[in-house]
């Protein structure tokens, strides 16, 4: 007998259309074994209409328009009808997770419930000031982070956080630490190994952003004087990534051991993750990236091959895991020393096994303990 439904809300894109897609729905796996029925509301972007509509592959799945315009933007953070009325629909809600909204939607939806007793809780997985878009909303994302970093845990008692300076930032309240999770039973980590004979392979997958310092590592591979070498990158075009990294047109544009793949679906880009002998990403160590946890790093350890990062959020409590190269900053020749160093033999005769440290039943304890205390 199920114990109650739980609704979880924001701003993804379901059912894997991106990192906080897979967030909720692993997340949601562990609520959904200690007994709860999961309810999602995601958005979807590209369509316009209005109120919430329920998804074309799962009942209990719910959408609403992705805001377009700071008149929708500013409707999206005050208006609670949408996630009122799915909670409607199952007379035995007994919480609601608020992933990522801001800090006067919570307040908003905190509110709404209240007069029936239905607990909201929030799953924060970064303090990010980014925006794209007007002055307005780029102001707003910078007031909204702020308040989320320094007033959240003021007015919300139950927090989901991603990392070991979250739970410093918001300690004293019902913490519940998650990374990001996977599901091992799933087909996705069990893909037959795409075989790549005579050739060392390191990947990245990822896009242009102000997180990555894609050009460190794309300059490291492009001074390594070896022919049996490739860098697949996935998530952008080579015109993409010249046009990000004009500086390197002449370094990028002839190295055809670069391989740019472009956008592909996320099944496909774990698969050459499972292929590749070393997976990088290179990151400055920010408050930003140190408050989040990288999606990426827990897929890529997943699938067993070695990674090569940097010194950012708790990546150092897996340090001692040998086919983990943590290097202390993002110049180009110290990416290019740790890639001569995983090109070594210690690293490329370990033989890759799938990691159970981010499956989502290793946090089933935890998470049962969390929501105990909030009843």
């Amino acid at each position: 007998m199920e114990k109650g439904t739980i609704i979880y809300m924001g701003n993804y894109e379901l059912p894997d259309k991106n990192a906080a897609a897979h967030r909720v729905m692993n997340n949601g796996k562990i609520f959904t074994a200690l007994g709860y029925r999961m309810v999602f509301l995601g958005t979807v972007k590209g369509e316009s209409f209005s109120g919430i509509r329920q998804s074309s592959y799962n009942e209990n799945i719910y959408e609403e328009a992705y805001p377009l315009g700071l008149k929708q933007w500013v409707s999206h953070i005050f208006d609670t009808r949408n996630i009122e009325a799915v909670a409607e629909k199952y007379s035995d809600t007994c919480l609601i997770i608020t992933y990522n909204v801001p800090f006067a939607t919570y307040k908003a939806v905190k509110k709404a419930f209240a007069k029936k007793h239905i607990k909201v809780a929030y799953d924060c997985t970064e303090w990010n000031d980014y925006a794209e878009g007007s002055l307005p909303k780029r102001l707003y994302k910078k007031h909204d982070e702020k308040m989320i970093r320094t007033k959240l845990h003021k007015v919300c008692d139950d927090i989901i956080v991603i990392s070991s300076l979250m739970e410093k930032q918001y300690q004293g309240k019902n913490l519940l630490r998650l990374p990001p999770l996977v599901d091992l039973e799933e087909s996705i980590w069990h893909q037959e190994r795409i075989a790549h004979p005579g050739t060392f392979e390191f990947f990245f997958a990822g896009t242009v952003s102000n997180k990555e310092s894609l050009d460190s590592v794309v300059e490291a591979f492009c001074s390594l004087e070896r022919p049996d070498i490739r860098l697949r990158i996935i998530g952008l075009t080579k015109d993409a990534y010249l046009k990000a990294y004009s500086e390197q047109q002449d370094l990028a544009q002839n190295d055809d051991r670069l391989l740019f793949m472009g956008y592909v679906p996320h099944e496909e880009s774990i698969r050459y993750t499972l292929s590749s002998d070393c997976y990088i990403f290179i990151r400055e160590k920010t408050r930003r990236n140190d408050a989040g946890f990288p999606t990426k790093f827990a897929e890529s350890y997943t699938c067993g091959g070695s990674i090569i990062t940097t010194d950012v959020s708790d990546i150092r409590d897996y340090e001692d895991d040998d086919r983990l190269l943590v290097v202390d900053d993002t110049l180009s020749g110290t990416v290019k020393s740790a890639m001569l160093n995983v090109l070594s033999a210690t690293f490329t005769e370990k033989i890759k096994e799938l990691s159970h440290s981010f499956d989502y039943k290793n946090y089933l304890s935890e998470t049962k303990a969390w929501i105990s205390r909030i009843h």
